[in-house]
Order: structure tokens, then sequence, then C-alpha cells
């Protein structure tokens, strides 16, 4: 077993986090507050998300799956911390709804990302063969 760096008590980093001066800090939380309302107005562009439209076809976003479960997931973690039992969901009409089941939602976006329904496809080919 490798020898610890420190010693169990004792911190690695003593003097603590560097202190910023109130001109960098106040230009720090500016930013953060843009950063904010541009995290809102993405989540609510429906064109972003996979969607289906009004006759039920499948509409691609103009994000990539795996960026759409990013922006979900990273909204998620700002607004409420890495929490195991909260999930934020877009519901395209340009709201954000809270759920307490992540896993099932995460099920849910997943079923509708292009390489899923593909593969759906491929899948109810081959029972059709078999058929």
């Amino acid at each position: 077993m490798p020898t610890p760096l420190f010693k169990t008590g004792n911190s690695g980093n003593p003097g603590g986090r560097p202190k910023l001066d109130p001109e960098t800090r106040k230009l720090i939380q500016s930013n953060g507050e843009i950063a904010v309302k541009r995290m809102n107005d993405l989540l609510s562009m429906d064109e972003l998300f996979n969607r289906r439209d009004e006759n039920g076809e499948f509409v691609s976003g103009k994000l990539s799956g795996k960026e759409q479960i990013a922006l979900l997931a990273l909204a998620q973690d700002r607004a409420f911390g890495r929490a195991d039992g909260v999930s934020i969901t877009h519901t395209h009409s340009g709201t954000v709804d809270m759920s307490v089941n992540p896993t099932q939602r995460l099920k849910d976006i997943s079923d509708r990302l292009p390489e899923r329904l593909a593969q759906q496809k491929v899948i109810e080919a081959k029972l059709d063969d078999d058929e």
C-alpha cells in the first residue's frame, strides 16, 4: 500500500484557498449571472432538443444527444448541486419541470437519441424477419 502524502488530520492546503480581491469577485459574479441567463435561454429553445412534432414524427434537435444530456445535467448541478434524487426535465414548451426520478428521465432522454431510435429499427426489422 502506498504511503499517504499527508498525515491523517493535517490539511494538504493549510493556508486554504487564496482570497480573491473584491473587483475580481464582482466580475466573476456578474459573469455567473450572464451564464445562468444564457443557460435558461438555451433550455427554453425547443429546436435544440429531440422531440416529436404534432404528427408524432421524430424531429432531431440541433444539439447532439450527448450535448442535450450534458446541458440538462449541468443545469441540474448548478440549480440543485449534485443530488441523486432530483432531475430537471425540459418539456419543450419553454418551461423547466422538476421530478424526483433522474434514472427514468435519463432513460426517457436516451430512448429518444438518434442512435437508440436507429437501434430500435434494426431490432424491429430482425423481429419481422424472424416471423
